[in-house]
């Protein structure tokens, strides 16, 4: 500290050194930033939602409570593919839900014997869950928060009937807007980092490899631990790194900047593109000659030939 504070300051990067002194408690003898770990505690209580009368006790408790994680399930990591399997609510830490709407049953090696797949399980038919869910999601008075939230909302706009939910908060969005450089923003990273918790991976349900399944074929006792969970660790990020915005004078920057995003990109996204490839490979071979000519005048200018794009030998050039 006794060195690199100086030299912070210095180069007046003052956001550093503002973050520096606020998590360190303003003593210059700690050599690293520590972080604060809010720990997970009291018990959770996951629970199936397979009766519309369920589902409608989940949205009259979030109504209620004025905020609400929200994750959805799908079948495809690529939003514009994905095929909704199941929605995941959480009004309070410890308490969340998951509402299975597109379980198939796992397949069978029946086929190979001239059987079939299991069973669909019992779950609320998609349609009428959303049609449930609708009103909640697009409620002005209900934060609906989430972590990269962007998914969730095109997911919802590519369902029928399809929903503009909003109005929207970000865990990843709002990492990045305190801690943007510091370390990764995924759920895992996040959960381990402030609430010391190991979350479900993907992997632990759906398995690995060639023996990998869609979620759509989890079941659902499984589907439910790792999909509530995700809603649970979401609101539970919310309340440990929403605080610090304001604390780190970052409001102003993730209200006008980031917040406004997830459904502009998401639009964006559903939209798409046209593009002519014709003229994308005219691009491509021109800018490959081009290419060719810039690294021959670098190599001239470095006095010997070397890798241009290896960062390494161009900081041993440089």
């Amino acid at each position: 500290p006794a060195k690199v504070l100086p030299f912070l300051r210095e180069n007046a990067f003052r956001k550093l050194v503002t973050r520096w002194e606020h998590e360190a408690g303003g003593s210059e003898a700690k050599a690293a930033l520590p972080v604060e770990k809010a720990r997970a505690t009291g018990e959770k209580e996951y629970s199936l939602v397979v009766e519309e009368a369920e589902l409608e006790a989940w949205v009259a408790a979030a109504t209620k409570a004025g905020r609400v994680a929200v994750d959805t399930e799908t079948t495809n990591l690529d939003a514009t593919l994905a095929e909704l399997v199941g929605i995941s609510l959480c009004v309070e830490p410890g308490r969340a839900c998951y509402i299975p709407v597109g379980h198939t049953g796992k397949e069978s090696q029946g086929d190979l014997l001239g059987g079939g797949a299991e069973e669909a399980p019992k779950q609320i038919a998609k349609r009428r869950a959303l049609e449930i869910l609708k009103p909640m999601l697009e409620d002005e008075s209900v934060l609906k928060i989430g972590q990269n939230i962007k998914y969730d909302l095109s997911i919802f706009a590519r369902q029928d009937p399809s929903i503009a939910v909003a109005p929207i908060d970000d865990t990843m969005l709002i990492s990045f807007a305190l801690d943007a450089g510091l370390h990764g923003h995924g759920m895992d990273e996040l959960a381990e980092l402030h609430l010391d918790w190991k979350t479900i991976h993907y992997a632990d349900v759906a398995g690995k490899g060639k023996d990998q399944v869609t979620f759509d074929k989890v079941p659902l006792e499984a589907a439910r631990d790792y999909a509530a969970e995700d809603a649970d660790v979401t609101l539970r990020l919310y309340e440990v790194l929403k605080p610090r915005l304001l604390e780190q004078k970052q409001t102003g920057f993730y209200e006008l900047v980031e917040r406004p995003l997830p459904p502009v990109v998401a639009a964006m996204e559903r939209e798409g593109i046209k593009a002519d490839p014709a003229v994308l490979r005219g691009l491509s071979e021109d800018f490959a000659k081009r290419l060719v000519v810039l690294e021959g005048e670098i190599h001239q200018l470095a006095g010997r030939e070397f890798n241009v794009a290896s960062p390494k030998q161009l900081g041993e050039i440089l």
